[in-house]
């Protein structure tokens, strides 16, 4: 879990950055800082590998949009995080 929150506290809206032929309509920008939170160290939590983090990206563009994911309940979180498996 502390990987998706990591990732998506920097990621941007989409009006910062152009739209994109990422999966599921992410941009570019909102790729990196996924990328980039989920592989920065929080508190008391082992961040990812850039590996595992471009995996996961993979996992939850490709199955949520980017709106999605910003506004999931607590139940379609913790399926999205369950990507990560996959991806360790």
């Amino acid at each position: 879990m502390a990987l998706l929150v990591s990732a998506l506290s920097l990621s941007c809206s989409e009006d910062e950055d152009e739209i994109s032929n990422l999966p599921t309509g992410w941009t570019q920008v909102q790729k990196t800082a996924f990328i980039l939170g989920c592989t920065t160290p929080v508190e008391g939590e082992e961040p990812g590998t850039q590996a595992q983090c471009e995996c996961f990206f993979d996992k939850v563009s490709a199955e949520y949009t980017y709106n999605e994911v910003q506004n999931a309940s607590i139940e379609d979180a913790l399926a999205i995080v369950l990507l990560v498996i996959g991806c360790i």
